[in-house]
């Protein structure tokens, strides 16, 4: 601690957490009132049928769609065990609770790049809460990413503000370790911001404070189940990694690939000199580099892994648009923060009305209009994304009540049939079956089932 800590009042140093409180709280709320009337939706539907029908172990290290997620099965056991499944409350509390973390982690981060407290936390708001990746708070099955995303930045902060020691590498070591065992996919993030963080910053034996996390990190994509591939030339994945970024960049506006290139453009100029002028040093430095190894790693690993998928689009998957955006603006803003901080010197008495309008004023105005640019495309996706949670629990009431009561014939439902149809084809109604025997799944008796389940589920009925 510092003389000048020492000699602030309490009531100061009170007041200081404030906002790390307020902030990330409003967030958290606004969290909860998008998720209010969502249900288990698509491939929560597989990690149901995946706790119904593995022991923990199979459970929890099997693949699931090319990733690592350890976490994942016992959150859902613990539902479907503790809660059942007529409601997904207890993994909507979870899940909030890792946005709230990951809101936290970013703004550590921007903190410790010299970015004032209030600006760090409006703008890790802004990530968190991107409307272009409204996936990543609106989609329950998100939490797994989410989470080993705030333990990767996390650890990056730890590096970025902590001096090495025994401790803090134990910490950083941990905290990436656990990131890849939360979720594979999104740890490369993770580890490369603390990678390249710890040699940059730590140097010499504590930089083997990432070694396990890299190691495991390395070990599942050179040994584990990464799923079906989707060939696709160099060409094709190089026009979709482009895409990618640009259209990242531009969603941090709510707006698509032109305003990406605006700002892109924006950012390698302002970067160039401040560059030029030798003005990066320290923490922006090392996030300059961290970030931008991460945003080329990200958007490389997509570009191999998305980029032949047919089906794929910018809206059903705007997940993605958050794993590019987040690290090329933890690399980018630490370096416009120094610029606006020279501006102080540069305009001599006037510098500090100036910084203050800027602090104060100007620059938390543009976060906040590049949040409301953001809730266009994020009601636009939630309006579909909500009322296809709403169908699926509606059937999935009536698979209940068919599966407890028999076909209207008097016949058994077919157990390999599909209730919930394409909206989530993970539903078998075997599946349900085994729901309703463990007592997770509720059935409604005065309930008239719907009458496209009926059809699904009981064939020989519906063909009459």
């Amino acid at each position: 601690m510092n003389r000048g800590d020492a000699s602030r009042p309490r009531g100061t140093k009170v007041l200081r957490w404030i906002p790390w409180i307020a902030i990330p709280g409003l967030g958290g709320f606004w969290a909860a009132y998008g998720l209010r009337h969502t249900y288990f939706f698509y491939d929560e539907w597989s990690m149901i049928d995946r706790v119904v029908r593995l022991p923990f172990w199979a459970g929890t290290t099997s693949s699931f769609n090319g990733h690592l997620w350890m976490l994942q099965y016992w959150l859902y056991r613990a539902q479907t065990s503790w809660f059942g499944v007529d409601d997904n409350a207890f993994i909507k509390v979870v899940f909030i609770c890792a946005l709230i973390v990951l809101h936290v982690a970013i703004a550590s981060v921007l903190r410790g790049s010299g970015i004032p407290t209030v600006t760090s936390l409006l703008l890790a708001a802004l990530l968190t809460y991107l409307g272009v990746a409204s996936q990543n708070f609106l989609f329950a099955v998100q939490v797994s990413p989410t989470l080993s995303l705030a333990l990767g930045v996390a650890a990056t902060a730890l590096v970025l503000t902590q001096r090495a020691s025994l401790p803090m590498c134990i910490a950083v070591g941990t905290l990436t370790s656990f990131a890849v065992g939360v979720d594979s996919g999104t740890a490369i993030i993770g580890v490369t911001l603390v990678a390249v963080a710890v040699v940059i910053s730590w140097r010499g034996l504590p930089t083997l404070a990432v070694a396990p996390g890299a190691l495991a990190l390395v070990w599942w994509y050179l040994a584990g189940d990464l799923g079906p591939p989707f060939p696709a030339d160099l060409r094709t994945r190089f026009a979709f990694g482009g895409h990618l970024l640009l259209r990242a960049v531009g969603g941090l506006a709510g707006r698509t690939e032109t305003a990406g290139l605006v700002l892109l453009i924006v950012a390698v100029s302002v970067i160039a000199f401040a560059g030029w002028r030798r003005w990066i040093t320290g923490p922006p430095f090392v996030m300059l580099i961290a970030g931008t190894t991460a945003t080329a790693a990200v958007t490389i690993a997509l570009s191999q892994s998305r980029a032949g998928m047919a089906s794929f689009n910018f809206v059903d998957f705007n997940r993605y648009l958050q794993s590019v955006a987040l690290p090329f603006v933890l690399a980018v803003a630490p370096v416009i923060g120094i610029v606006l901080r020279r501006i102080e010197v540069r305009t001599g008495g006037a510098g500090f009305r100036t910084t203050r309008f800027l602090a104060g004023v100007a620059v938390p105005g543009i976060l906040a209009t590049a949040f409301v640019s953001g809730l266009a495309p994020m009601r636009s996706y939630a309006r579909g994304f909500v009322g296809w949670n709403q169908a699926v629990r509606e059937r999935v009431r009536s698979a209940a009540s068919i599966a407890a009561t028999g076909c209207p014939s008097g016949k058994a439902p077919d157990p390999a049939s599909l209730p919930a149809g394409d909206l989530s084809p993970q539903i078998s109604t075997q599946l349900i079956i085994e729901l309703l025997r463990r007592n997770a799944l509720r059935p409604s008796p005065a309930l008239v089932p719907d009458a496209g389940v009926v059809a699904r589920m009981c064939p020989v009925d519906a063909s009459r």
